[in-house]
């Protein structure tokens, strides 16, 4: 019977220090043994699947996200109709408006979009309302 045949030495890719590979995993292991090279491997990786295919890692990035708020922000979110006055529901109906022609807008474009309209929206109710005199 042959003895076993260890693989040859060669360099990390992280830090370029001499390592023997796992037997198991001689032909495809790039790295050694020492987490932090590990890490930075697996870190890469990712970075460079995630370039490769970006509309499917954004889909599942919205996915988890709504499942975070979902969970979490559920309580804090809920706002009520009430309270509001008339020119609040007014803004709102209008940017629910906005929102239906522009569904594919970005989410930095949207927040710009709503903070002018509401900006506009508050300058309307400022003029509306006399100011009291002493």
């Amino acid at each position: 019977m042959r003895p076993k045949r260890t693989p040859e030495r060669r360099k990390c890719i992280i830090c370029w220090s001499w390592y023997r590979p796992h037997a198991a995993a001689a032909k495809t292991q790039r790295v050694c043994f020492h987490s932090e090279c590990r890490r930075v491997h697996r870190n890469r990786q990712v970075r460079a699947r995630r370039r490769e295919d970006q509309a499917r890692f954004r889909i599942a990035d919205r996915r988890r996200q709504r499942r975070w708020r979902k969970a979490n922000l559920a309580e804090s979110a809920s706002l009520s109709r009430a309270t509001l006055p008339p020119e609040a529901l007014e803004m709102i109906e209008e940017n629910v408006a906005k929102l239906a022609e522009e569904q594919t807008m970005s989410r930095a474009r949207l927040r710009r979009q709503l903070i002018r309209t509401a900006q506009i929206s508050l300058e309307r109710m400022a003029q509306a309302t006399p100011v009291p005199s002493s």
